[in-house]
């Protein structure tokens, strides 16, 4: 099985390099960008599994980058970062396609956590699919 690829959109560097080192050590391949047109770059060239999006991003708001994002981006998982917590914010950001909200500071191990079960989510739902349209094809091979 292919390494996960996963892009942190994040300007705190800090932040950035200790999520890097993290991830990278569970297997997972990783990108950075330190903006949300960096982000929208890396995922027109990059097809990404999941996506860390930091919520205030110096050039755009993490729930606009969440709408901005190329379409090949639709099924990444999309985690929201953010060190002030707001209701709107929240709101706005599952709206908009975030699959989970978390507050920073965040432990390395707390964010593993939920990079792993989204990931698991994503994985049973691309089975599910899969599994969906091989019945499908059995079906349509019957027919015939």
């Amino acid at each position: 099985m292919d390494a996960k690829r996963i892009l942190i959109v994040d300007d705190d560097e800090a932040l950035t390099t200790s999520l890097l080192a993290v991830l990278q050590s569970e297997g997972y391949t990783v990108d950075t960008a330190r903006s949300g047109q960096e982000a929208i770059t890396n995922a027109t060239v990059n097809l990404y599994d999941l996506m860390i999006i930091d919520i205030e991003l110096p050039d755009i708001e993490g729930t606009d980058l969440l709408q901005r994002l190329p379409a090949q981006s639709a099924k990444a998982v999309k985690i929201i970062l953010t060190g002030h917590p707001n209701m709107d914010k929240v709101v706005t950001a599952l709206f908009r396609g975030a699959d989970a909200y978390v507050l920073k500071p965040v432990s390395p191990d707390e964010l593993l956590k939920v990079v792993e079960q989204k990931l698991a989510t994503q994985r049973a739902a691309t089975g599910m699919n899969s599994k969906k349209l091989a019945d499908w094809i059995e079906r349509r091979a019957h027919k015939m």
